[in-house]
């Protein structure tokens, strides 16, 4: 038994596409709208707070200004160890305690990333909280705290605050101009491939080559409309 060939005919689908241009776009545009009513109202924003440190290899750079190419590399290598540090319990329990804020260490942590600026040996810290004022304190205290915990528990090297704490104007999150072009994005998609699926269901026979090709059998003849029925 012969196996039917399955071919897809993409102008039949561009044209299919094209007259259903209305529900297309219609559908695009209700689902932006609720991209975007839905990124602005049931998001919560969150602002960023940040700061940056200067991480060195050497106990006291003050009796020593030389900082040569070693010397950078491996203070670049330390800033990952520092940055876990930062986000120990050991410091992040002197935080929340000082602070006073409902916060468990697991959440503080979740909300802080610290990351190398350029892959130098300045440190970078931001925390992301709903209230800018919060994320601004956690910030400060948290460079106000780390430092002398860092030194201890490497027992080498020094880690000094290069800029003080700052906070978004702005929310940092979410976006709400990407989650709605996301949003019409996928609104068009969804209604082409519902009206490609539609088309392909479709058994109603068409025209004769539709006859010749569900049935196997050639058309002897077409009766033609007249008078429009």
């Amino acid at each position: 038994m012969e196996e039917k060939e399955f071919s897809i005919d993409i102008m039949g689908i561009l044209y299919l596409l094209k007259r259903n241009i209305a529900l297309i776009i219609i559908t695009a545009i209700i689902f932006g709208v609720l991209g975007f009513l839905g990124t602005k109202f049931l998001i919560t924003p969150q602002y960023a707070s940040s700061a940056t440190m200067i991480v060195s290899n050497k106990v006291n750079t003050a009796e020593n200004n030389t900082i040569n190419s070693s010397d950078m590399q491996a203070a670049q290598g330390l800033v990952k160890t520092y940055g876990i540090i930062v986000k120990s319990d050991k410091v992040l329990e002197q935080v929340i305690y000082s602070l006073g804020i409902d916060e468990t260490v697991e959440s503080l942590n979740q909300k802080i990333k610290v990351e190398a600026v350029d892959q130098t040996q300045v440190m970078k810290i931001t925390y992301l909280d709903p209230d800018p004022q919060k994320a601004e304190l956690v910030i400060s205290k948290i460079t106000e705290i780390a430092p002398p915990i860092i030194v201890e528990s490497v027992g080498a090297g020094n880690c000094s605050v290069l800029s003080n704490a700052k906070v978004t104007e702005n929310p940092v999150s979410p976006n709400v101009k990407k989650n709605s072009i996301l949003a019409l994005f996928g609104g068009v998609v969804l209604s082409s491939l519902f009206v490609i699926a539609k088309e392909f269901i479709n058994n109603t026979v068409k025209s004769e080559e539709d006859i010749s090709e569900k049935l196997g059998l050639p058309v002897l003849g077409v009766i033609p409309k007249i008078g429009g029925k």
